[in-house]
């Protein structure tokens, strides 16, 4: 197979800028020589970045954004970069966050923790030292920073729109002391009061729900089909039939007609950590 045509590794965070630089390259009619003339860079380079031979410089990532007016590609580089710090993260993950940089909407059910994207540090260094507890204080400091990295998406240029919905048992099971969960408390109003973020809570006096099999995720896009992203202790997995695709919205879509509305969820929360 010639090197143009060969297949990109789905599961390679440098794969999916490379197929996502062709596809613009492609889409703008440019060939790799004229690209390369536009950005300054030589036809060789483009070439090798799309092919995922090369990986992308953070100047690239820059580079291609201003282009093409957009900020995807150095939401990928930065990923990719957490990726190549050889965490341990769970199999699958490396490709949710590529997607995750490129989604639209962002549809979120958590059982058991905040979602990783609304954490504070604190908060979010008890919750991998909980799960993680024969890893190194230097493994923990590690994917504490590619955490928080992550949730430079929610400010960005273009930034998607969330929906959080959290099981109050994510509540009532608080990681950390007093001191931190009032800092989680007022982070979480700071978050919450931006225009493309929505949280809520199902509380328990909501009974049986459509939700009942776990958290998971919905990832939404422009030019592509929905995702559905499941997290399990070592590895995670997605669902992209489209008849299960369309079985996770209509359950998460029922599910967050029980969940409390905004306001009511901060209530919610403030009740129960205050009761710590």
């Amino acid at each position: 197979m010639s090197r143009q045509g060969r297949e990109l590794d789905p599961d390679s965070l440098a794969g999916f800028f490379g197929a996502e630089l062709r596809a613009r390259r492609e889409g703008a009619g440019l060939s790799m020589a004229q690209l390369a003339k536009n950005l300054g860079y030589t036809p060789q380079w483009i070439g090798a970045v799309e092919l995922s031979d090369e990986a992308p410089s953070e100047d690239f990532a820059r580079d291609v954004d201003t282009y093409f007016q957009t900020g995807l590609f150095h939401r990928l580089w930065r990923a990719n970069k957490r990726a190549i710090r050889n965490l341990v993260l769970p199999l699958g993950f490396p490709r949710y966050l590529a997607l995750e940089a490129k989604a639209t909407l962002i549809r979120s059910f958590e059982t058991q923790v905040l979602p990783g994207l609304l954490q504070i540090e604190p908060y979010a260094r008890a919750v991998l030292r909980a799960g993680r507890p024969r890893s190194s204080e230097e493994e923990i400091d590690e994917l504490l920073a590619a955490r928080l990295e992550r949730q430079a998406l929610l400010t960005s240029a273009s930034p998607p729109n969330c929906l959080f919905v959290v099981d109050e048992a994510a509540i009532r099971r608080p990681y950390g002391e007093t001191a931190v969960l009032q800092a989680q408390l007022d982070h979480l109003h700071k978050v919450t009061a931006l225009p493309n973020v929505q949280f809520q809570v199902l509380p328990f006096s909501a009974g049986p729900h459509a939700a009942l099999d776990g958290a998971f995720q919905i990832l939404s896009f422009e030019d592509a089909p929905d995702a559905v992203y499941v997290d399990g202790p070592s590895n995670g997995w997605f669902i992209e039939k489209p008849d299960m695709v369309n079985s996770s919205v209509w359950s998460y879509d029922l599910m967050r007609t029980k969940a409390a509305s905004p306001e009511e969820s901060l209530l919610i929360v403030a009740s129960a950590w205050g009761e710590k």
